[in-house]
């Protein structure tokens, strides 16, 4: 599934698709929001429950942020390296909870950080590079 500012983007004509804001793109936030969004959609539908889940997005920003640094702000006390609080922490901790009970139910979790150009919720395309959850590509 592809997941952007604007919502998730399961496949062409999917009944789970879904757009959460129009016009003007919002930044970390928005892309945290249609995260947690869709891994909610993920974990409520019975019919793709049991599946694996590949989250593509153009967000650099949360591709490393959930597969590098939130292990690193959690052992920092959620602080960066300039030692002030992150910033949506509480959005970061919510995806990361959502993955976790995902994981913890057998299911493998993949991000693939894709140009925006090719992130479906903007326009049509594939993805182009892998990076698992531990951060390796």
């Amino acid at each position: 599934m592809f997941f952007g500012v604007r919502g998730v983007w399961f496949s062409r004509f999917s009944r789970w698709n879904y757009v959460a804001y129009e016009g003007r793109a919002g930044g970390a936030k928005w892309y945290l929001e249609a995260l947690i969004k869709a891994l909610k959609i993920c974990r409520e539908k019975e019919e793709i429950r049991g599946m694996g889940m590949v989250l593509a997005t153009d967000s650099a920003v949360v591709v490393k942020g959930m597969t590098v640094m939130v292990a690193q702000w959690k052992r920092k006390g959620w602080r960066g390296d300039n030692r002030k609080e992150i910033e949506h922490r509480e959005l970061w901790e919510e995806a990361e909870t959502l993955i976790e009970e995902a994981e913890a139910q057998g299911r493998n979790v993949k991000f693939w950080l894709i140009p925006l150009k090719q992130n479906y919720v903007s326009t049509m395309g594939k993805p182009v590079e892998t990076v698992n959850r531990d951060g390796r590509m």
